[in-house]
């Protein structure tokens, strides 16, 4: 049925928001010990998404401390493209 996956649509983005919203909100020393925790993670285990394992390290490298900013790439579209290519 159109109507409900509208309505489930709505209801999805609105969560994905609030998600977003309290992760950006959330306190310096909570996010610090999630950022040391996902490191932990991706390092020890065979993940799916190697791409944006390696990304999540490479920004931790370039912005120390955890930055919030950091989980952010597991919100947007990630996409690579190579040269010649465009969106």
């Amino acid at each position: 049925n159109a109507m409900n996956l509208n309505v489930d649509l709505s209801i999805q983005q609105s969560l994905l928001k609030q998600l977003y919203s309290n992760l950006m909100q959330s306190s310096p020393v909570v996010i610090s010990q999630c950022v040391a925790a996902h490191l932990q993670l991706i390092s020890s285990t065979t993940d799916s998404n190697v791409e944006l394992s390696r990304l999540f390290e490479r920004l931790n490298n370039q912005y120390p401390g955890g930055d919030v900013g950091l989980f952010s790439i597991y919100f947007f579209n990630y996409i690579t493209l190579n040269p010649g290519e465009a969106i």
